[in-house]
């Protein structure tokens, strides 16, 4: 029940994603959207369904936001990246996807092979619930210290636009 809450919120709200992206900006919606990551982990430490419940729909709306940011934030990364080396727009984009995917599954492997090992020593739910929950929020907190990127004009550079630039001011 609660994963369906969870993804039927995440399909709803990716409707209202970019609009929420162009008001509060990349970095406020990946910080708004991990956090709701760590309050469903959080709400697994007692695991009751009216905790659960509203969380679930909580992280589907979070989820919605981070995964639209990150999408814009790594395809702005990657234009400015482009704009000032000088490279063909469009050339980094799988690279800096790539890499970002690259990460996040070996977090995803990282955070299992933690998890495991806890279980391995007989470590209680709870307080690998209360473990994940603080990597959670220490890993949230990380998105304060991303550096903002202005989203730009992948044209404003191109060197046949600068010389018709130049023509019409000569």
């Amino acid at each position: 029940m609660s994963l369906g809450i969870l993804y039927a919120t995440f399909t709803f709200t990716n409707i209202l994603a970019s609009a929420i992206l162009s008001v509060l900006g990349a970095k406020a919606c990946l910080l708004i959207g991990s956090l709701t990551y760590g309050g469903f982990v959080a709400a697994s430490i007692t695991f009751t369904a009216p905790i659960m419940f509203p969380m679930s729909a909580v992280i589907g709306a979070g989820a919605a936001i981070l995964w639209t940011a990150q999408g814009a934030y790594v395809t702005r990364c990657s234009q400015y990246h482009e704009q000032s080396k000088q490279l063909a727009a469009g050339s980094s984009v799988g690279e800096f996807n790539g890499t970002f995917w690259s990460i996040f599954q070996i977090s995803q492997f990282g955070g299992n092979l933690l998890v495991a090992l806890l279980f391995h020593f007989d470590i209680s739910d709870r307080t690998v619930f209360i473990i994940m929950t603080i990597i959670c929020f220490v890993g949230s907190s990380g998105l304060i210290w991303i550096q903002y990127v202005a989203r730009r004009s992948r044209y404003s550079t191109h060197p046949a636009l600068l010389r018709w630039r130049t023509r019409l001011t000569d």
